[in-house]
């Protein structure tokens, strides 16, 4: 699965919307700043999802990973 910096720069703008600092969120989240521009920047951790996506297509699906946000669908897989 390959993450698509394009897709995950909206994130940042999805953080603005909400009136959040990266400092804010990675409080929320138990994370440092870093981690979170990391995050915004197309750096996701991978490990896990890499196994899960490998399991389902071993089944003969797909992982599709997604946001949704008030209505607004953001696909980051």
């Amino acid at each position: 699965m390959v993450f698509d910096p394009t897709r995950t720069y909206r994130l940042a703008e999805l953080r603005h919307r909400a009136a959040l600092t990266q400092v804010e969120v990675a409080a929320a989240i138990g994370v440092s700043q870093n981690a979170v521009s990391k995050l915004e920047n197309g750096a996701i951790e991978r490990s896990a999802l890499i196994t899960l996506k490998n399991y389902i297509e071993a089944l003969g699906g797909h992982l599709e990973v997604v946001a949704r946000f008030d209505g607004e669908t953001l696909r980051l897989s």
